[in-house]
């Protein structure tokens, strides 16, 4: 095994060579992790500044463990130093006051105290049947084409209608914020020059106040939705939420409940269509499509890493981490495991592991809008199966990714069904 030594500390060869910014990691990371779990489970990474957790078993103790592992994202993970831009960020309330997945017990206790119930199956699988009307008005607008860019045309569409419906949010302003969602991801997961992310910071300020003013009119006229209720839930509790904590709270479902089930979509029906038995099952009843979404989520899931910062010196499978390092937990690694799934690389939608998958985390800061996101998938791929059954890849599929070490971002995929 190819090691090299950084001040007196061995050193794995993926040091330098793990980089899910580039290709061919960038399109298909399966075969670096399956070598970093089997030379090297934990490494350090100089790419990304950070020591990398690839084995189930580790990703599982670092998820769980929020006593030794505090969450580790920050509004800047990559990019150079700025100080105009840091002038423009420290206006907004600290993270870890005011963010779910930034926050530790007793903050993040209460943050997630009012956002759980409002994201309850009693309110949200009601709207089921609008989450089929939406995919529905999609799939009418390019029908009669034959063919159709996915990503552009409906994964990047249709879970920012469901957001706004879930909100309750004004269509006119969905490509201003699609907008502020996308220049937030390249502000915290991308590398910026010094210069953009002046303009990035003044979008987040930008945005934050637009959420800050939804709360205010929300709370004058509530409706029926999960802001109105998450108000509601709140100001009758002992331990209100501010109106900042609430802003971030709409931020939070807009930003994960938008991007990670665009890419998600889109990386699903490649796999899906490339299987083509996969697709033809799915076809001869729409209805029986969960466990291909559970399958989906395990070997196709949007998020490839999570963050942690050690507030200790520890160890992580044997392995001395120092004290304030930073941690990217590799789920998608995780969930591709052969010591934990038969044949993990296969898509096998019955398989009787499935439900051991972390796609969506693992521990006290596990995604609360799990069974949103599941919801949606599945109306996509009944309508998608109905609709259009002789959907497929076409010659050229376009399959194209945008860099990222946290997701996986598919953003383009052709298909056509004449």
């Amino acid at each position: 095994m190819k090691t090299v030594s950084t001040t007196g500390c061995p050193r794995h060869a993926l040091a330098d060579e793990y980089n899910p910014f580039r290709s061919p990691q960038l399109e298909e990371p399966g075969p670096v992790w399956a070598r970093a779990r089997s030379e090297a489970p934990v490494f350090y990474s100089n790419v990304l500044s950070a020591w990398v957790v690839s084995r189930y078993a580790d990703v599982v103790e670092v998820l769980r463990r929020h006593d030794v592992f505090a969450p580790g994202v920050q509004r800047k993970m990559f990019a150079v130093d700025s100080p105009e831009a840091d002038a423009l960020l420290a206006q907004l309330p600290p993270l870890e006051t005011i963010k779910i997945h930034n926050s530790e017990p007793p903050q993040h206790t209460k943050l997630r105290r009012y956002l759980q119930p409002a994201l309850m199956p009693r309110r949200v699988q009601p709207l089921g049947p609008e989450f089929h009307r939406i995919a529905n008005e999609l799939v009418d607008a390019f029908e009669a084409k034959g063919h159709v860019e996915f990503y552009e045309e409906y994964a990047f569409l249709f879970p920012m209608n469901v957001i706004g419906k879930l909100l309750d949010l004004p269509e006119d302003d969905f490509e201003q914020i699609k907008e502020w969602t996308d220049l937030q991801v390249q502000l915290r997961y991308g590398t910026p020059s010094a210069e953009e992310q002046v303009a990035l910071a003044q979008s987040q300020l930008d945005s934050f106040e637009y959420t800050r003013t939804l709360v205010r009119d929300r709370r004058a006229r509530p409706g029926q939705d999960l802001l109105s209720w998450m108000i509601q839930d709140s100001d009758a509790g002992d331990d209100p939420l501010t109106d900042d904590q609430l802003a971030a709270q709409v931020t939070t479902m807009i930003t994960a409940g938008h991007e990670t089930t665009a890419h998600f979509l889109t990386m699903l029906m490649h796999r899906i269509l490339t299987e083509r038995h996969l697709w033809d099952a799915l076809v001869a009843d729409p209805k029986e499509c969960a466990a291909l979404v559970e399958e989906g989520l395990r070997i196709t899931g949007p998020v490839q890493s999570l963050w942690r910062r050690t507030k200790v010196d520890t160890q992580v499978g044997g392995v001395d981490i120092p004290h304030d390092a930073r941690i990217a937990v590799l789920v998608g690694s995780a969930n591709l495991d052969d010591d934990v799934f038969a044949d993990a690389a296969a898509f096998e939608p019955y398989r009787a592991d499935v439900g051991s998958h972390v796609a969506f985390g693992k521990g006290i800061h596990n995604c609360p809008g799990a069974g949103v996101a599941r919801l949606e998938v599945r109306a996509t791929l009944e309508v998608l199966a109905t609709r259009l059954p002789t959907l497929r890849l076409a010659d050229d599929p376009g399959y194209l990714f945008k860099p990222g070490a946290t997701q996986r971002m598919a953003e383009s995929l052709n298909l056509v069904w004449v």
